[in-house]
């Protein structure tokens, strides 16, 4: 029961972030994708499992979306790409495998907060404007 209420609260907590930041859709066709005209680029799905005495409970997804400061980033945001999906993932599996986050699941917030700063550590400052959560999701194990 407190799992399925923690579980309600995360995805409650995920649909605020991903309402309250919306952003253009993407241009399909491509592993990161800009949205035409915007300074909005997809990443791939992230997913991490959430494990509670050795064992994998279910996993969770992301897409994120990085609103860059100026589309002229575009090129060095793809370029770098491959080691902000790895901070990203870093950053994810911190915060799954935190004490409480089989009951409580991911704080939304400091993930957030996690994120961008991860964007400013490969990035540098002023690139990424903000981390937006494009989708998030739950799949249970079997």
């Amino acid at each position: 029961m407190v799992l399925r209420i923690a579980l309600r609260t995360l995805l409650a907590a995920l649909a605020a972030v991903a309402v309250i930041s919306a952003a253009p859709p993407a241009v399909a066709g491509s592993k990161v994708a800009a949205a035409e005209g915007s300074n909005f680029l997809r990443m791939d799905p992230l997913i991490v499992p959430i494990i509670r005495n050795g064992t994998v409970e279910r996993h969770l997804g992301f897409v994120f979306l990085l609103e860059l400061a100026d589309k002229k980033f575009d090129v060095k945001v793809r370029e770098l790409m491959p080691r902000l999906t790895n901070a990203f993932v870093s950053d994810l599996n911190a915060l799954a495998t935190a004490p409480r986050a089989a009951e409580s699941g991911i704080d939304a917030a400091t993930l957030k907060r996690r994120l961008i700063a991860s964007c400013q550590r490969i990035l540098g400052p002023d690139i990424v404007r903000d981390v937006l959560v494009d989708r998030s999701f739950v799949r249970s194990v079997s």
